[in-house]
């Protein structure tokens, strides 16, 4: 399916003229590649579920925006387009470095959809484990705008992160 982004795009270009300082984005001395490894994955599971990545420490270091800020348009535009009823959860950026580590928000059963804007392409990406397989799966982000289409459940834990070596 096709989906127009004019309004994001009008949302982006509120961002791109505004000076985004945020003193709490620190760079972690480990590589987001192992941080988000299959490897870590293993060890954050034997603790059992983790349902916000922010509750490990050192496994969040992206930056939250309100997730009220002016946003209704797209949000409409998004749910017409779709004909889905959606809430807004969360706003966030990823500069460079910036990653969400594994977990699986298992508290909020639903369909989930995210909206993607990567300055470069290939450079960032949301990661899973699939439930059924076990297999690591990398959807590498295109440039520009994208949806990330995913269920969560009780019954089928979708771990899951994301990473970023661009804006996003």
């Amino acid at each position: 399916m096709d989906i127009n982004f004019d309004k994001a795009d009008e949302l982006l270009s509120n961002f791109k003229n505004m000076d985004i300082t945020d003193n709490s984005f620190a760079p972690v001395a480990e590589d987001i590649d192992s941080i988000l490894s299959p490897e870590r994955l293993e060890k954050i599971k034997k603790d059992g579920d983790l349902v916000h990545a922010r509750l490990l420490e050192g496994n969040d270091n992206r930056i939250s925006f309100d997730r009220f800020l002016p946003t209704s348009e797209l949000l409409k535009s998004i749910q017409d387009q779709l004909t889905v009823n959606c809430i807004q959860s969360g706003f966030f950026w990823y500069p460079y470095g910036g990653y969400c580590g594994w977990h699986t928000n298992i508290n909020s059963e639903r369909e989930r959809i995210y909206l993607v804007w990567a300055q470069d392409e290939g450079k960032s990406f949301f990661r899973y484990q699939n439930p059924d397989t076990k297999e690591i799966v990398t959807s590498w982000d295109k440039k520009g705008w994208q949806l990330k289409r995913f269920t969560i459940s009780k019954e089928k834990a979708l771990w899951h992160c994301v990473g970023s070596k661009t804006n996003r």
